[in-house]
């Protein structure tokens, strides 16, 4: 796991996600509504493994699951 609960993450840009997204086996796939958080810093609030491969996160705030491939550290965080 590569975040901890209360660590803080940035959700990666628009094109990062839309990239992704086009990928045919990439899992879990964006739910439509999550492009809106493109960019956007939020705490972890849960992590857990995801069925398909690594780790998903749960963010306070940010609705649905987010694949670790999508976030990034910011700086100063745990």
């Amino acid at each position: 796991m590569k975040y901890t609960q209360g660590s803080s993450v940035r959700i990666r840009s628009r094109e990062q996600l839309d990239e992704l997204s086009r990928r045919p086996n990439y899992q879990p796939k964006i739910d439509a509504n999550q492009f809106a958080f493109a960019g956007q810093v939020a705490m972890v609030k849960w992590s857990g493994l995801y069925h398909g491969g690594g780790y998903v996160y749960q963010l306070d705030g940010v609705p649905g699951y987010w694949h670790e491939r999508v976030l990034e550290p910011v700086s100063g965080s745990k």
